[in-house]
């Protein structure tokens, strides 16, 4: 028998979900039962009456489905085939505050989905503030080149490679 089981659920939409489809775990011969209703997982050391069915059944008698079970040796009996498409954000653009923002939710443990119809980053990033900063940095260098305020080696400010102003 698998050290431990990893039971993907659908369904479950909050911590009395949590509460409910553990129980049911535990009646299908799951112990030291651990469920987290936002990545839809549970997870537990199997007895030796439990069963990848048994746990479907009586976690279909509460209203839940279970999409697979997976022992720790990496053997899983899938009960059904859907992909998890099941987010607790969807993130809409995908500029700073948006990878902020799923960070944080994913260190609070949700499931995050960041959609983009353009380039990845955002304006800012890509033509606002990181490349004007870039562009307003070297307009300041060379300015500074050709205004030295200090006596001692001289600069200049050279618009191309030879040397012409």
């Amino acid at each position: 028998m698998a050290d431990q089981v990893k039971v993907s659920i659908d369904g479950m939409h909050c911590d009395h979900c949590e509460v409910t489809a553990g129980a049911a775990l535990v009646r299908a011969g799951l112990a030291e039962v651990s469920v987290d209703w936002r990545r839809g997982e549970a997870f537990g050391t199997p007895s030796a009456t439990f069963s990848a069915e048994r746990a479907g059944e009586e976690v279909a008698s509460i209203g839940y489905t279970v999409r697979s079970v997976e022992t720790s040796e990496g053997t899983g009996a899938s009960s059904d085939d859907s992909s998890g498409g099941n987010y607790d954000l969807l993130i809409l653009g995908s500029g700073s505050a948006a990878f902020g923002a799923a960070i944080k939710a994913r260190d609070l443990g949700a499931r995050v989905a960041i959609i983009e119809r353009d380039i990845i980053g955002g304006t800012c990033v890509n033509i606002g503030c990181v490349p004007s900063k870039a562009l307003l940095r070297a307009a300041e260098t060379y300015w500074q080149a050709g205004h030295n305020p200090f006596a001692g080696v001289p600069t200049t400010a050279c618009p191309d490679r030879r040397g012409r102003m």
